[in-house]
């Protein structure tokens, strides 16, 4: 296992920039939580791909991806790092030839946290998460953007949750073992659900056993 630095100019990224990036509906994120669910086993792109899309897609856009995307081609063997223009770690993760083994973690220019996961020998284990970029001023951590939960054999298990920037849920599904099971949820910008249902072994409670069930 070799020790890999690449220092990477930025110059088109400046920090403290404002964020844009594609506000994604709650009907949207319980797709891109679910679709999570479908591939156990994952390169290192695919699981960024999963995470960042609609969170802060001005830093990390389809070029970063693809520079992802050559390091698997090349099959690189080792720690690989690189760093935004101002010094900041941007990207910390360790392959076995192409393939990403243990911790992942990435940054903003600022230093807030921008995704973070672990992946044993590409298989999906633990928590993913994706960040939004931190306010320096008002923030003290990057807000949660998107929280994925996968049991040890890669399956969707807990709680599956998404946010809209400034801190409310936006959806939320509950599984167990790659299942439904639990709650499933859509959340206004302002606050309150629209949208609240009920899972047991993949199947929808019909609406009244539901309320008998909230009644006992």
């Amino acid at each position: 296992m070799r020790h890999f630095i690449y220092a990477l100019l930025c110059a088109t990224t400046l920090l403290g920039a404002e964020i844009k990036s594609a506000a994604f509906s709650p009907e949207k994120e319980i797709e891109m939580l679910e679709a999570c669910g479908e591939r156990p086993v994952v390169s290192f792109s695919q699981a960024l791909r999963e995470l960042l899309p609609g969170v802060a897609d001005q830093y990390f856009d389809e070029s970063y991806f693809q520079m992802v995307e050559k390091l698997e081609a090349e099959k690189f063997d080792g720690e690989y790092k690189d760093y935004w223009e101002n010094g900041q770690l941007r990207t910390r993760v360790t392959f076995v030839k192409g393939i990403p083994d243990g911790h992942f973690h990435g940054w903003y220019p600022n230093s807030g946290e921008a995704y973070k996961g672990y992946l044993d020998m590409g298989q999906k284990k633990g928590i993913h998460m994706s960040f939004f970029y931190k306010d320096p001023v008002y923030k003290e951590r990057s807000p949660d953007a998107r929280i994925v939960y996968y049991d040890e054999s890669g399956r969707l298990h807990g709680k599956q949750e998404a946010a809209y920037a400034k801190g409310r849920l936006k959806a939320l599904v509950e599984f167990y073992q790659g299942q439904r099971d639990g709650n499933f949820s859509l959340y206004k910008p302002e606050g309150g659900a629209y949208v609240m249902k009920s899972f047991k072994d993949g199947v929808e409670i019909p609406l009244e056993a539901n309320r008998k069930t909230l009644a006992k």
